[in-house]
């Protein structure tokens, strides 16, 4: 099963409010973990952030982002 990321911790992490997030899942640019609306699947995440400037998301046990 897929690794699955609170919608908050997300938007943390992003620098987002919780708010735009939220807006994002309903314009439909990513979509939430089935029967969880809360939170976000880790691969949908990957497929969302493909082609951005933004830094990849932490291997498991990871604390920091990769370096750019």
């Amino acid at each position: 099963m897929d690794e699955t990321i609170p919608v908050q911790t997300l938007a943390d992490r992003l620098g987002l409010s919780v708010f735009t997030l939220r807006r994002m899942i309903r314009a439909g640019e990513i979509g939430t973990a089935p029967g969880q609306p809360d939170a976000v699947r880790r691969s949908d995440l990957q497929a969302f952030l493909q082609g951005r400037e933004l830094p990849d998301w932490p291997t498991a046990g990871s604390d920091q982002p990769d370096s750019p």
